[in-house]
């Protein structure tokens, strides 16, 4: 189990988030929802380490996860699939999903005088170069990424570069898997698929965090939802329990 425990953050002295607390069970998609500009993405950063906590604590099961930096996290069970994907356009899908490996064994050495990107190219190399072998499963899941996997990340479409991107975060074999807006921009067919591989990640004991606007996504494949609204959760409860009225209390622009 996840838990966000009193949480507040600012970015400066502009207040986002204020004594957030939330609770997200193992074998569940959890969907936090809201309009723009509500912290969302902030509380996923700030889960995933990449902010950290001004006041309240992050736990996962009896484990305290505020005082660890995101690679910590990352080794202790956790993945992001940001906003945007970010995969890396000038690799390739083989190449991206190396990534993933390299940060789950390691992390990435601090080499002084390189830039990222060379940082990086060495990361993948050593992977490389140890004959590590993506996971199966993951081509399983994504059937799609083995056929182009010497295609250059940015030459894929939305929808291909969405899958490299939850498959980069799951060959870490993740406990947790935190998904900011996985169906941003990505063709109908392709959300379902999302939502299948989601749906079975879960069955086999995954917790599953999204930030999502998209209600119908929401409904069928979540479990529980969060909607915030400036910085504090405003309703919360099971997704049968998402109701018209609070969708448009709560949601409607």
């Amino acid at each position: 189990m996840l838990s966000v425990d009193n949480v507040s953050f600012s970015y400066g002295e502009v207040p986002v988030l204020h004594e957030i607390g939330m609770t997200m069970n193992e074998g569940q998609i959890t969907c936090v929802m809201g309009r723009n500009g509500v912290g969302k993405t902030t509380l996923m950063k700030i889960i995933m380490g990449i902010f950290r906590v001004q006041t309240g604590e992050i736990w996962l099961d009896s484990r305290q996860l505020t005082p660890l930096t995101a690679n910590q996290r990352a080794r202790h069970g956790m993945a992001i699939v940001p906003q945007g994907r970010q995969i890396f356009p000038r690799l390739t899908v083989y190449e991206n999903l190396l990534v993933g490996l390299a940060a789950r064994k390691r992390g990435f050495r601090i080499i002084p005088g390189l830039t990222f990107g060379e940082r990086l190219k060495s990361a993948v190399a050593t992977a490389f170069r140890s004959r590590t072998t993506i996971p199966e499963e993951i081509y399983d899941l994504f059937p799609v990424l083995k056929s182009i996997g010497q295609r250059m990340g940015g030459d894929l479409s939305g929808g291909q570069q969405q899958q490299l991107a939850i498959a980069r975060a799951l060959v870490s074999k993740p406990q947790v898997l935190l998904l900011d807006e996985p169906t941003e921009g990505i063709q109908p067919n392709i959300i379902q698929e999302i939502g299948a591989v989601l749906d079975l990640l879960t069955k086999q004991g995954m917790t599953v965090v999204l930030v999502e606007q998209y209600l119908d996504f929401v409904k069928e494949f979540g479990q529980r939802f969060y909607i915030m609204d400036r910085g504090c959760v405003v309703s919360d409860g099971e997704t049968a329990e998402l109701t018209s009225e609070i969708v448009n209390s709560h949601l409607s622009v």
